[in-house]
């Protein structure tokens, strides 16, 4: 077997196809591949599942192949500063109760950079502000929890966690409820809640993430 190539590409040589799973060593930023990274990007090869001690940043390590969607699956004990990675793992969220997660970003403020989601406008109140108005019935507040304990369960099979579930983060309004801060009601007959994530949401330990484009 030969041990030395010339570069990264000649050594990926007939070795490479979509689908794989990829075991890449490094901790943090440091002692990562990044010439075999590059010649991974450079191949096309999609549909790949990662394995490694972190996700990558933005645009270093395997923040690069998650920017080029060649990347199905991630699993890693570290996501780090990494916001398409949330972006991705968020957009693949698609539940009636949680609100629809459009762009994570960055954006200049009073000469500072702060960080902010843009996601779906949820008209209503929240539950907490409704919650100061009166106290909710039985049925009522079955029919909240359900449908938040539905949102939080379709989240948790994507691997994401909210972390701050409270009255402040859930939308109220006739006939629907929403989640938010990672995600409405007006009325006693509420048909649908949600729940809106965080920047700040991504799974703590080992994270085992699908992603979506």
């Amino acid at each position: 077997m030969q041990k030395v190539y010339a570069d990264a590409k000649s050594a990926l040589a007939d070795l490479l196809h979509d689908d794989m799973t990829i075991a890449a060593g490094g901790f943090g930023l440091c002692g990562i591949p990044e010439n075999l990274i590059g010649a991974l990007v450079a191949s096309g090869a999609k549909g790949l599942t990662i394995v490694g001690n972190n996700a990558g940043v933005d645009d270093f390590g395997m923040g690069l192949l998650l920017k080029t969607r060649q990347v199905k699956k991630v699993i890693a004990s570290y996501v780090g500063e990494n916001k398409e990675f949330e972006r991705q793992v968020l957009a693949g969220l698609n539940h009636p109760n949680i609100a629809v997660i459009y762009e994570i970003d960055e954006a200049e403020s009073d000469g500072r950079r702060v960080s902010f989601i843009a996601m779906e406008y949820v008209e209503g109140r929240t539950l907490a502000a409704l919650l100061k108005e009166r106290t909710l019935s039985i049925p009522e507040a079955v029919d909240i929890t359900t449908q938040i304990a539905g949102a939080l369960a379709a989240a948790h099979a994507r691997g994401v966690v909210h972390r701050d579930v409270k009255p402040g983060n859930v939308m109220v309004r006739p006939l629907a409820l929403n989640t938010t801060d990672w995600p409405s009601l007006d009325s006693p007959e509420i048909r649908r809640l949600s729940v809106v994530p965080r920047a700040s949401a991504i799974c703590e330990a080992t994270v085992r993430c699908q992603i979506s484009s």
